[in-house]
C-alpha cells in the first residue's frame, strides 16, 4: 500500500470514529433529555451535536415547546429558519416571553436584513419599498419599548445604548439607529439634553462606535437644529469617517 493510500485510510478511520462518537454522545443526550426535559443547557448541548441543520431545527422546535420561556432557544430557532419562518418564530416568541428586549431587537434585525442594501441591480428592492421596510425597523423598536414598559421591563438608557452599540458591531446599523431614536432621550432632564448627548457621542467615539455616535448626533441635531456647536461636531465626524450625513441633513434644518 502506498503512503498516500495509507494516510487516506487513516484519515477515513479517524472521521468514522468521530462520527461514531458523536452518534453515541447524541444518543446519550437524547436519553438524558427524556429524564431532564427542562434543562436549557442539556438542550443546547444536544443540539450542538447535530451535524445537519434540518435535524437541529427539529430539536429546537421541540425545545421551545418544552421551554417556551427560554429566549436563547427561541433566538437560536429563528436563526436557523428562513426569513419568512423566522418572522413567525419571533412573533410567537414575543407572545411567549413578552419581557424580552432581545426578541424585539432580533425582529428588527430581521426586518433590516430583509430590506437589504442600497437599491442596486435587478434583484434589489425599489428605493421606496426599501425605505418603507426600513421604517418598519423604527416602528418595531418604538413599539417594543412601549410594550416592554407595559410589562414593567425598564431597561436603563445606558442599557439601550449598549444594545445599540452591539447592533452596530454585529452589522445592523439601522437597528442601532432605531434604538437610539426610541431611547436616547430617556431619563434626561430637558436642560441637560444637549450636554448629555454630546457626552454620549464622545463615549461612543472612544469605543469606535461611529454609527452609534452618528445616530445620536442626528437625533440631537433634529432636536436642536440651530446649535452650531453640534453641527461642527457632526462635520468633524464626517470629515474623519467620510460620509455625506451632514449635508443630507442640511435641507431638513434650513441651515
Amino acid at each position: 500500500m502506498s503512503t498516500s493510500s495509507k494516510q487516506r485510510n487513516e484519515c477515513c478511520g479517524r472521521v468514522s470514529h468521530r462520527r461514531h462518537t458523536l452518534r453515541v454522545t447524541l444518543s446519550r443526550s437524547c436519553v438524558a433529555l427524556e429524564h431532564i426535559p427542562n434543562s436549557v443547557l442539556l438542550w443546547k448541548q444536544t443540539i450542538s451535536l447535530e451535524t445537519e441543520s434540518a435535524d437541529a431545527l427539529v430539536l429546537l422546535s421541540r425545545a421551545v415547546e418544552v421551554l417556551p420561556h427560554s429566549v436563547e432557544l427561541w433566538l437560536a430557532l429563528a436563526r436557523l429558519e428562513t426569513p419568512e419562518r423566522a418572522k413567525r418564530v419571533l412573533n410567537t416568541a414575543r407572545r411567549s416571553v413578552p419581557t424580552s428586549h432581545e426578541i424585539w431587537i432580533a425582529a428588527c434585525r430581521l426586518l433590516e436584513q430583509e430590506a437589504g442594501g442600497p437599491a442596486e441591480g435587478e434583484n434589489s428592492k425599489p428605493l421606496a419599498a426599501r425605505e418603507k421596510a426600513l421604517k418598519a425597523v423604527d416602528d418595531t423598536i418604538a413599539m417594543g419599548v412601549k410594550e416592554l414598559r407595559r410589562h414593567r421591563v425598564m431597561l436603563t438608557r445606558d442599557q439601550w445604548l449598549a444594545e445599540a452599540e452591539r447592533c452596530e458591531t454585529e452589522g445592523s446599523p439601522r437597528t442601532c439607529e432605531a434604538i437610539i431614536k426610541a431611547t436616547v432621550f430617556m431619563d434626561v432632564e430637558e436642560e441637560d439634553r444637549e450636554s448629555t448627548w454630546v457626552g454620549d457621542v464622545e463615549s461612543a467615539l472612544e469605543k469606535g462606535k461611529i454609527g452609534t455616535a452618528r445616530a445620536i448626533l442626528a437625533y440631537a441635531l433634529r432636536t436642536f437644529p440651530d446649535r452650531r456647536a453640534l453641527w461642527r461636531r457632526a462635520a468633524d465626524l464626517e470629515k474623519a469617517h467620510g460620509t455625506r450625513f451632514v449635508w443630507q441633513l442640511l435641507p431638513e434644518t434650513g441651515i
